[in-house]
């Protein structure tokens, strides 16, 4: 399957138990290899205001048969995950 990018961006994002996670915010591209490095996750807050970003490997998503983000696990389990880099300056 293809999916371009501006696609994905907004796309809700759900645990296992069918829980909404947060949102697409952004796509990440390794530019050596091309391949998708990981997803921004944007999760919390109220119209943006105190929400969080967690950068999610992509090999942590999969797309059940309705065409929704899954991700393998609480958003909690990658809450260590490092996001110093993730702001809109850099993204």
């Amino acid at each position: 399957m293809i999916v371009s990018c501006a696609r994905l961006a907004g796309e809700y994002v759900v645990n296992p138990r069918n829980e909404d996670v947060g949102q697409i915010a952004r796509i990440m591209i390794e530019v050596g290899s091309g391949r998708v490095a990981c997803a921004v996750v944007a999760s919390g807050g109220v119209f943006g205001i105190g929400e969080r970003h967690y950068a999610i490997p992509w090999q942590a998503f999969t797309i059940d048969p309705s065409r929704r983000l899954v991700l393998a696990g609480d958003l909690a389990d990658f809450a260590a995950a490092p996001a110093g880099f993730l702001n809109s300056d850099t993204m």
